[in-house]
């Protein structure tokens, strides 16, 4: 599977979205920072985790508790690669 397959799991729609409705009032400076951090974020998560991660794992760890969208993506990365594992065994 290809990185490029996990980054509609791993984007953080609900900050994306906000960043839109703000910058529509008025700054599109603002929906272009905000566009480019999550692009950044996910592009460093995409690439630190393990190469046997699936759209489908990224979709439990985030269904187990919504706030895990809130958490630095270090630690996101961290809860998937362990939940992969103890998938699998």
């Amino acid at each position: 599977m290809k990185k490029m397959d996990l980054y509609p799991a791993l984007i953080n729609w609900p900050f994306l979205i906000m960043g839109f409705l703000i910058g529509a009032s008025g700054g599109a400076l603002i929906v272009l920072l905000v566009i480019a951090y999550e692009l950044v974020r996910v592009w460093r998560m995409a690439k630190a985790l393990t190469a046997d991660v699936t759209p489908e794992t990224i979709r439990t760890y985030f269904a187990r508790d919504n706030a895990y969208h809130w958490i630095p993506w270090r630690d996101q990365v961290r809860g998937i690669n362990e939940l992969l594992k103890s998938q699998e065994g």
